[in-house]
């Protein structure tokens, strides 16, 4: 992956931080008022503690540092095989733009829809008994062990060269790090379908039904991600940058993000 980075991101201060709304005490509490006040310390405390976890989850799928972690309720069971990933394919696109106008018209003929092809290629060994003369004994070959290897591939895009101010050139590095968060979301996507496909995919081990584990981890595994990347083109992907003039006159660039509604359909 191509790692020639953009001009630094302008990055936006944080809004206030709002402390959690008291919790009203339960009635049966209004007797003890010492009680009641520590009870409700404790629940603001843990909606406090909830919060900030969740926010530390939403900063990791942020992260565009590497691969992303996999959501609790689809991790592996203990012992269970994980995949190989790959991710040095990719590419960089540049843009040559004289304003974020016109560097947000161009990502999409730069970057393509669709966007995402992922390769799964399944690691499937056998074992077979031998009759004496040390030749197979038919019918007797069954899968041994299942891995999966996938490869992925980020297209990133950065700014050229172009006739910019500082404030479009913030709004092109804002633009560049939003690409890149919303394709590490795709990452996410293949990562977590494909952790979950190769364990399912386990219960094939001590058969012979060969084809049935490499089906399940090419086709119905990119059917499965698939429907997802389409599911999240669906609702961003599109960033659009307009200028909108204040009433000192002024020039305000404003972002907003919707869907791309790139296609991803599923091989028969």
């Amino acid at each position: 992956m191509h790692e020639r980075e953009p001009a630094p991101v302008v990055a936006e201060p944080p809004g206030p931080v709002r402390a959690a709304a008291p919790v009203a005490a339960p009635a049966g509490l209004a007797g003890m008022p010492a009680v009641a006040r520590s009870l409700q310390q404790t629940i603001g405390n843990r909606l406090v503690s909830r919060a900030l976890a969740q926010l530390a989850r939403e900063e990791a799928l942020a992260d565009v540092s590497g691969a992303l972690p996999l959501d609790d309720s689809t991790a592996p069971p203990p012992g269970a095989p994980t995949p190989t990933f790959d991710h040095s394919g990719g590419s960089t696109m540049t843009i040559n733009a004289d304003s974020a106008v016109d560097f947000s018209r161009q990502i999409v003929a730069s970057i393509g829809a669709p966007h995402v092809s992922p390769e799964f290629t399944p690691d499937i060994q056998s074992d077979f008994s031998t009759d004496p003369s040390g030749k197979e004994v038919p019918g007797s070959r069954k899968i041994a062990s299942i891995g999966l290897t996938v490869k992925t591939s980020i297209t990133k895009v950065r700014f050229g060269m172009g006739r910019v101010d500082e404030d479009n050139r913030a709004m092109i590095a804002r633009m560049v790090a939003e690409i890149q968060a919303h394709e590490q979301r795709h990452r996410a996507i293949i990562e977590t379908a494909a952790t979950a496909a190769l364990a399912a995919a386990q219960k094939y081990v001590g058969t012979n039904k060969t084809a049935d584990a490499r089906k399940a981890l090419t086709t119905t595994l990119e059917c499965t991600t698939n429907v997802q990347h389409e599911a999240l083109d669906g609702t961003e992907g599109l960033l659009t940058v307009t200028e909108v003039r204040q009433p000192d006159g002024k020039i305000k660039l404003e972002l907003s993000k919707s869907g791309a509604g790139s296609k991803y359909p599923c091989k028969k």
